[in-house]
């Protein structure tokens, strides 16, 4: 896993932290816990954060380029003491591949279909933005209320 965590790391205002990480399923693991490092314990959104950045992280390796050998990942992570936001972009879409990330209607019986889903309910805004070079970003974000 290409991603170092220290139990050291400073949570001061105005966070911002990039790590790049393997399209690998462990991804996911790797995702939460540096979530958890980079906000702190006590952050009001660590938990909803943790999730979503597991979700994207996990659509990331599944449904892109980022999944294939070789592939990585960027986690994003911006945080003061009363927001949050986690974006994750990737590697771009599966060779002959035409999908860009989208909410479902899974069937009652379907393993898949969910992850948005999680990530509409669990976050105060989400969005997608598709670069020039078609790798896409896909965000969440959480604030205080006014």
């Amino acid at each position: 896993m290409n991603a170092t965590i220290s139990p050291r790391t400073r949570r001061a205002p105005g966070l911002r932290r990039v790590h790049r990480l393997d399209g690998v399923p462990e991804a996911a693991s790797v995702a939460r816990d540096i979530v958890t490092l980079d906000l702190g314990r006590r952050h009001p959104y660590l938990y909803n954060a943790r999730l979503v950045a597991s979700e994207l992280v996990t659509n990331a390796v599944t449904h892109t380029s980022s999944g294939l050998p070789g592939g990585f990942l960027t986690l994003y992570i911006e945080a003061t003491a009363q927001t949050a936001r986690i974006e994750v972009a990737d590697a771009g879409p599966l060779p002959g591949a035409r999908t860009r990330p989208r909410l479902t209607r899974p069937g009652a019986d379907s393993e898949h279909g969910r992850g948005l889903a999680l990530v509409a309910a669990y976050a105060d805004d989400w969005g997608t933005h598709t670069h020039p070079d078609g790798n896409r970003t896909v965000w969440a974000l959480w604030r205080a209320a006014a």
